[in-house]
């Protein structure tokens, strides 16, 4: 039960470092900052962020030998999580890297993939959320004969 909480932990605070970044810094950057530092700023939190949610998963899935799934859910973030450091960034950094960046058409391809980013992310997060309530069912409840 210990290694099952020590997951559980793990869990919520990848899913909270994420849903700070993605869902309250970023938009204060973009609302304090103009648009190209706020957008680096967001960019080096997210991938950070996305590293040690990496970290975090892999060993909340390792701690969850016994629960197939929400080691399966751990896993797939873990999953999501390396696509989008692997393949997704890079393609966003190279596009930021093109001559015509960011008035030509490699901004509307930058846009496209931003948002495959933002859908893999969601994605993240709401499995995590999804572990965390699987989590949070498996729990003991009250003994009701105390109620």
């Amino acid at each position: 039960m210990a290694r099952t909480r020590l997951a559980a932990v793990l869990v919520a605070l990848s899913l909270g470092a994420q849903l700070a970044v993605a869902y309250a810094v970023a938009p204060l950057l973009f609302a304090r900052l103009d648009g190209v530092t706020a957008g680096e700023l967001a960019g080096e939190l997210l991938h950070w962020v996305e590293w040690a949610t990496c970290l975090l998963l892999m060993l909340a899935a390792f701690l969850e030998l016994e629960s197939g799934v929400r080691r399966g859910f751990a896993l797939a973030v873990f999953l999501l999580q390396l696509v989008l450091l692997i393949y997704v960034e890079p393609q966003m950094h190279a596009l930021k890297l093109a001559p015509d960046w960011p008035e030509g058409p490699s901004r509307q391809a930058f846009m496209s993939w931003h948002a495959v980013a933002q859908t893999l992310y969601l994605a993240g997060v709401l499995l995590q959320a999804g572990w965390l309530i699987s989590w949070l069912r498996g729990m003991p409840g009250p003994d009701k004969r105390t109620l």
